[in-house]
């Protein structure tokens, strides 16, 4: 899906956010590529944006935008809810002072960037070919499976507030826990970086090429040999749609 922008919806925009800083701006772009600009009726504008949600209605919306005033551009736990709930793409972008990032947008259906050499950016993968290391393994099993796993809320850093987002979720995305032996192409593995609480994941691309794919924080997504990282594993795991095991990760 590529969201279609006609020729004076970005500066409009861009300049609906600016007018609107430091408060958060939002606004609706239609499938037409028209940029409509909404209010923001939130009780806390400096943190989030609310709109009547009928509107996304009235205007055939293919997309919702938004700023994030004094802030990175990566999405919040309740922009990728938000994303989840509304079905259709999100995008960000990102002010401080007058400088502004460039729009981007996430969600399912917007292409997916390549597996290897995205940069890092917390939260789903988009069209800045960026994304977490959920996002790399999403993305690896939607396009070498074709398997669309479960898109979850997070904020950046959560095992640093008492989150497990991998223990905790794994299996409600349909994942059992296996051994390191029994590991063969298309298994996950969990690791802990500079953390007591796993905080990262990533693919085994099979004993051929003894390869992993993952992507962790300030590097590009990669292939490398699985005998570097061996050691720093802290479990396997494997994707069992069909709930055959009663094993549960651990």
């Amino acid at each position: 899906m590529t969201i279609k922008l006609n020729k004076n919806a970005l500066f409009k925009m861009k300049k609906h956010f600016l007018d609107e800083y430091p408060n958060e701006a939002c606004g609706i772009i239609t499938k037409t590529g028209v940029y409509k600009p909404m209010h923001n009726s939130s009780l806390l504008p400096l943190d989030n944006f609310t709109f009547d949600a009928r509107e996304l209605c009235l205007v055939d919306a293919s997309a919702i935008v938004h700023s994030h005033p004094d802030s990175d551009n990566a999405p919040s736990a309740v922009d990728i809810q938000g994303q989840i709930d509304t079905a259709i793409p999100w995008g960000i972008i990102s002010i401080k002072g007058k400088t502004i990032t460039p729009l981007y947008f996430w969600g399912d259906g917007i292409e997916t960037p390549p597996l290897v050499g995205r940069e890092f950016r917390h939260g789903p993968s988009g069209t800045d070919n960026k994304g977490d290391c959920y996002a790399v393994v999403r993305d690896y099993f939607k396009e070498e499976k074709g398997i669309i796993l479960k898109e979850y809320p997070r904020d950046d850093n959560w095992w640093k507030d008492g989150e497990n987002f991998y223990t905790d979720l794994f299996t409600d995305a349909g994942f059992i826990s296996i051994q390191q032996s029994e590991a063969r192409e298309g298994d996950g593995f969990f690791m802990a970086i500079n953390s007591d609480v796993i905080n990262h994941a990533g693919i085994y691309l099979g004993s051929q090429s003894g390869l992993i794919l993952h992507h962790l924080a300030g590097r590009l997504s990669r292939r490398e040999p699985l005998g570097r990282w061996v050691k720093l594993i802290k479990g396997w795991v494997r994707y069992n749609a069909e709930g055959l095991s009663e094993r549960k990760l651990s």
